[in-house]
């Protein structure tokens, strides 16, 4: 009995062992911002804290979708660090489409159903997403809804920059002045109010989920900015 549960915390403490050739190479080599001084705490940057995730999965022919394009700085540091991965990303902004070397893009909205079905039928072996797309509660929590369940057994699900979701006040004027490029693309039934009890209920349901016996969450956890969550 001692010995399986040892067994056990050495294969749960096995995620938080970084990898010899870090992330962190390849977001520098590609500019990418997740590593700037905007998106770093406690001496981690995101980087730091998804190769904790990513390092056994790097040499696998994964495939991986990130919601949000930007200038295709972070797609191409994984697409470099997943040596045979496939990346995928989603933007609603049609100026931050390209295709590269195992690179595809799409156009469209983050909460629409019939983009993400696209994506999946003809991506079908997603197996992380990472979420850095608009930081607008709603949507957030909408794409969620439409990519979990689709998601095979052992994926991750990250959510990025959740000091956004704390943007009440600012989020709408900040997207009416123009520094969320093509947030105006949205849906205008879109309210672009962030309320940070959306997202603290959001996480309590699926922390009530966290259920052995019938649950389809294996673990949340929580980094400053930052959520992953593995599906059973």
């Amino acid at each position: 009995m001692i010995k399986r549960i040892l067994r056990k915390l050495i294969r749960s403490a096995e995620i938080f062992k970084p990898s010899k050739e870090q992330l962190n190479i390849y977001g520098k080599r590609n500019r990418t911002d997740k590593i700037n001084e905007h998106h770093i705490f406690a001496n981690k940057n995101y980087l730091d804290i998804y190769d904790l995730y990513f390092s056994k999965y790097k040499n696998n022919e994964i495939s991986m979708l990130e919601i949000g394009i930007r200038d295709g700085a972070s797609l191409r540091t994984f697409r470099d660090y997943f040596r045979k991965g496939k990346i995928i990303g989603l933007d609603i902004n049609p100026e931050t489409a390209f295709e590269d070397k195992r690179i595809k893009t799409y156009i469209g909205s983050q909460s629409s159903s019939k983009i993400i079905d696209t994506i999946f039928l003809e991506n079908p072996n997603i197996s992380i997403v990472l979420d850095d797309g608009s930081h607008v509660n709603e949507l957030t929590i909408a794409s969620f809804n439409l990519i979990f369940e689709r998601l095979p057994s052992g994926s991750l699900y990250i959510i990025e920059d959740l000091a956004c979701s704390y943007l009440e006040d600012n989020l709408k004027s900040d997207i009416e002045e123009g520094r969320w490029p093509g947030m105006d693309l949205n849906d205008s039934s879109i309210k672009m109010i962030n309320k940070r009890k959306d997202m603290d209920d959001f996480f309590l349901a699926h922390l009530r989920k966290l259920d052995f016996r019938t649950g389809n969450i294996e673990f949340i956890h929580f980094w400053a900015q930052i959520c992953v969550i593995k599906k059973v």
